[in-house]
């Protein structure tokens, strides 16, 4: 278990890097397809991505609702949004395209516009999920579909994973899940987002008056084994690569906690006795993680086996 600072790519990357590495090899190409018989997806719709980013939901299920269909993505920012639109040329055939700028809690279309409105991890970072989801709700034609691709990351911080280098110790695990509890529920005291809102949806949907509400798990699990023969196994690799690296760099500078995790942490009911003993063991493994971590990369031993997270694809009806 790494106890530093998680590496946080957007210090050295682009927004659009991180959007491309969190979703690359996100799902199985078969659950992709049984996802969309699911969720009822026809040719011919007219799909809006709110939240697009760089039009992933649009790309990932073009070739279930596309031809002859149109898909219309809208984000807040406009650097993702004309990468996007350059990215479309690549997979829109059959079809339309076209990227909006707006916000997801006033979308700029009239009541009824789309049979299929979707988002992915946006209602995880909103201060206001249920007024994005009940405008997703308005747009949406009597009979259409309303799909929110969201997590329960906290249950994913609990899960006992195997990995190759030192196993923490049982009192090390829980005090890890303790802090990082209250970090999560500072978040959203703080309002910066639910990570578990991927469990509420289904009720959100309920009390907007959704029909015929499912759900489905992401059944991805993360494996990085010798000898990194797949496209997949490898990208996975070079990933755990870059978390050493970053992870050494933050030990070199004296190891220092995050002062933005420690914030949510007291602000979600933390402890400074619960706070001393974290730092206290965060110090105490980094350096000794590393040495590991690095002999491992060097001699192409690295193994780990988990489920990534709780990811869920979360389906209503439009009455």
């Amino acid at each position: 278990m790494t106890t530093v600072k998680p590496p946080d790519w957007a210090e050295k990357k682009t927004k659009q890097e991180v959007i491309v590495d969190q979703r690359r090899f996100l799902w199985h190409d078969d659950t992709v397809e049984k996802l969309a018989s699911w969720m009822g997806l026809t040719q011919g719709m007219n799909a809006l991505d709110v939240g697009c980013g760089l039009g992933y939901v649009g790309r990932t299920f073009w070739k279930h609702f596309g031809k002859k269909g149109s898909y219309t993505g809208l984000d807040n920012s406009l650097p993702l949004l004309r990468e996007a639109r350059k990215q479309s040329t690549e997979w829109v055939r059959g079809g339309t395209a076209a990227f909006v700028q707006g916000d997801a809690k006033a979308l700029p279309f009239p009541d009824g516009t789309f049979d299929f409105t979707v988002c992915q991890t946006l209602l995880m970072h909103s201060p206001s999920p249920n007024a994005f989801l009940a405008e997703m709700a308005r747009v949406t034609r009597p009979g259409g579909i309303v799909t929110c691709f969201e997590p329960d990351n906290v249950t994913a911080m609990r899960a006992r994973h195997y990995q190759s280098f030192r196993e923490p110790s049982i009192d090390d695990e829980l005090l890890y899940i303790r802090v990082h509890h209250h970090w999560a529920e500072g978040r959203k005291k703080l309002g910066l987002g639910d990570y578990s809102i991927g469990n509420r949806v289904p009720g959100m949907m309920q009390k907007l008056g959704l029909k015929e509400i499912g759900i489905r798990a992401n059944d991805m699990v993360g494996l990085v084994q010798p000898p990194y023969d797949t496209p997949a196994m490898a990208f996975k690799l070079e990933l755990f690569r870059r978390q050493v690296a970053e992870t050494e760099k933050h030990c070199m500078k004296r190891f220092n906690i995050d002062r933005e995790f420690r914030k949510l942490f007291f602000a979600g009911g933390g402890t400074e006795h619960v706070w001393r003993r974290f730092t206290a063991m965060s110090r105490r493994h980094a350096h000794e993680q590393v040495e590991q971590m690095k002999r491992q990369c060097e001699e192409a031993t690295v193994s780990a086996c988990g489920s990534s997270c709780s990811f869920y694809c979360i389906t209503g009806k439009k009455p």
